[in-house]
């Protein structure tokens, strides 16, 4: 069994570290639209910031894996 390097080891902390803030900021994301009482604009402001960052979580784990 092969020993992972330090810089290995870091590598896949942070790419699972990226994966769990995605998987939360997306559950936050469907805890956001189902309150949806009316659609208030704060709801909505709230949804599509929760949309931005998981966008950007994604393409860092992208990045990541390249």
């Amino acid at each position: 069994m092969a020993l992972l390097t330090d810089s290995e080891d870091d590598m896949k902390s942070s790419q699972q570290a990226t994966r769990d803030l995605i998987a939360v900021v997306t559950e936050l994301a469907e805890i956001v639209r189902d309150l949806d009482p009316g659609r208030t604009r704060q709801y909505a402001l709230i949804e599509q910031l929760l949309e931005r960052a998981r966008g950007h979580l994604i393409a860092a784990e992208s990045y990541e894996r390249s």
